[in-house]
């Protein structure tokens, strides 16, 4: 390869590299201009090829009636065009309002955050003063329940530490006492895990008055692991109601679970049964015994089933003996061996599909000796 041929190669390869670079910025700079349109474009980009009443129709599900309004204030007046204005201030309002009730129910649950973003939705659809301060007040409010979780998880994982170094202190104020320090830390480690039950005795309270029992319950059993004389009848009782109002809701709902259960499986049993699927059948009568045994239906159920096996076991049984002694080992282990998931454990049937293997295994043995005789 000469000189020049070489020059005019990486003239072509410098070429091509810059030209890559060009493209690659251009690229990068319209997908910059492409993210930076909505802020400078009367319009949302992706409704590009939308006909106006398409354009409106998506503003309205996507609850940004304000930008639905003045669209249809840019089309020439018309009365179609009035009444789809008022059409559209009445679905706002109607949306408000249900955001805003939506917001009062959780805010009556004290589901601060929960609530705050619904008003700061309905605020986003048509702010209004009275909304501001009900977000004010939710804000606040739901910043004091941050406050009080956190703070009572802290004192919660402080209690766990003040137990855990307990006995190590407890020993060292017993092995020297001499030691003034080791003495005095053991000393105001007990009254520091005092100071402490009674600040969680206090969070539970409030815990309470939020309706968070699992939390109020935590730090009850914190402060006793810290305090064993610190017991609050009042509280103990609090807790205890809720713990059984919780069991028994649980108890209930798996009640209700459980009978529906058993509704489906006896719905599943009528239907395999009609099928003739009996071993669809037996497999689901076991989940109905399991479930409900003592159930007289499911006794009954039980004891047709078991009449239709045999029934079927006796007919599969009779058939396979006339084909074996037809002649037919093949068609007779084929039905034993269907029949056998029925009664896996039926004595006749194992004996019977046994012999048929053997018998089976021995011809193939004498006709592999036949034919090496004739070879």
């Amino acid at each position: 390869m000469t000189a020049n041929q070489v020059h005019k190669r990486t003239q072509v390869a410098w070429t091509q590299w810059l030209a890559a670079i060009a493209f690659a910025g251009l690229l990068s700079g319209c997908q910059t201009f492409t993210a930076a349109v909505p802020q400078y474009l009367p319009f949302d980009v992706s409704m590009l090829g939308q006909t106006t009443d398409e354009r409106i129709a998506t503003y309205i599900a996507g609850h940004q009636y304000d930008k639905a309004i003045a669209l249809i204030d840019q089309e020439p007046a018309s009365k179609e065009r009035q009444s789809e204005r008022d059409a559209v201030v009445d679905a706002r309002s109607a949306y408000i309002d249900a955001t805003i009730e939506s917001a009062n129910q959780l805010i009556q649950s004290q589901s601060w955050y929960p609530a705050e973003l619904l008003l700061q939705e309905a605020m986003a659809a048509l702010p209004s003063q009275s909304d501001f301060i009900a977000l004010e007040a939710v804000r606040a409010q739901d910043e004091l329940h941050y406050i009080a979780v956190h703070s009572t998880r802290l004192h919660i994982d402080e209690a766990h530490y003040l137990t855990l170094i307990t006995p190590t202190t407890q020993l060292l104020a017993e092995v020297f006492p001499q030691q003034r320090s080791y003495v005095n830390a053991y000393k105001d480690l007990q009254r520091r895990k005092t100071r402490l039950a009674k600040i969680l005795l206090e969070d539970s309270r409030l815990a309470i008055e939020m309706d968070q029992f699992g939390m109020a319950q935590s730090a009850y059993d914190s402060a006793l692991l810290l305090d064993p004389h610190s017991e609050d009848n009042v509280l103990a009782r609090a807790l205890t109601a809720n713990a059984q109002q919780q069991a028994a809701s649980t108890a209930s709902l798996e009640a209700a679970n459980r009978s529906l259960k058993i509704d489906a499986l006896n719905g599943q049993f009528e239907s395999a049964m009609r099928d003739g699927d009996l071993l669809s059948a037996q497999q689901i009568m076991e989940k109905l015994i399991i479930l409900d045994g003592s159930n007289p239906t499911h006794v009954a159920q039980r004891v047709q089933l078991q009449n239709a096996i045999q029934t079927v076991l006796d007919i599969g049984i009779k058939n396979g003996d006339q084909k074996y002694n037809g002649g037919d080992i093949k068609g007779a282990l084929a039905i034993w061996e269907g029949i056998l998931p029925l009664s896996p454990a039926h004595m006749g049937l194992i004996e019977r599909i046994s012999r048929a293997n053997r018998f089976l295994q021995r011809l193939e043995e004498l006709q592999g000796v036949a034919t090496d005789n004739e070879t």
